[in-house]
């Protein structure tokens, strides 16, 4: 993910815990754009649920804790009802 960037996601579920989105700049799909971007756009984002509550790990690499955000929401997302995720970076991690 770029440093200045958006990113947005649905989901509906009644499961307490799976992935939902999980992305890599080190995944091949994303090595020819990676070649255009500077070294900055580099790292992982994960979105999962846990115990029904969602959560957000972005950071630089998934192998290494050092500079991972970690949050978590106050309340629960497994209910079956439609949810909206909307994220956005300004800035290096």
């Amino acid at each position: 993910m770029d440093n200045n960037s958006t990113f947005a996601f649905g989901f509906r579920t009644k499961e307490e815990n799976g992935t939902l989105i999980f992305q890599s700049s080190k995944l091949a799909a994303f090595r020819r754009k990676q070649r255009e971007a500077d070294s900055s756009g580099k790292g992982y984002l994960a979105f999962y649920l846990f115990r029904g509550y969602l959560v957000l790990h972005f950071g630089k690499d998934a192998s290494s804790r050092k500079e991972v955000v970690t949050i978590r929401s106050s309340q629960m997302y497994n209910d079956g009802q439609l949810h909206s995720v909307f994220m956005s970076r300004k800035g290096k991690l």
